[in-house]
């Protein structure tokens, strides 16, 4: 089995490894938090974005995919 690509972020105060398509949950707009699956990493297009993951998350309609910025990111606990 190989290792999972680690997902390269700028060193910040209380932000973690997040792996390639590892389960996290992500707030919504709605400031509801929803489990979604990582499927990418942008470090700053621009220099205000910082660092945002591609994610995607199941909806009442589907499927979504979006960028959320660190701070909107988590892992998953245990269990």
């Amino acid at each position: 089995m190989s290792k999972p690509m680690v997902a390269v972020a700028p060193r910040q105060r209380g932000l973690k490894d997040i792996v390639l398509y590892q389960q996290v949950e992500v707030r919504l707009q709605a400031n509801m938090w929803v489990v979604g699956i990582i499927v990418g990493a942008l470090e700053g297009l621009r220099k205000f974005a910082g660092m945002v993951y591609e994610v995607e998350y199941k909806t009442n309609h589907g499927f979504a995919r979006d960028h959320f910025p660190v701070h909107d990111v988590r892992p998953c606990p245990p269990g």
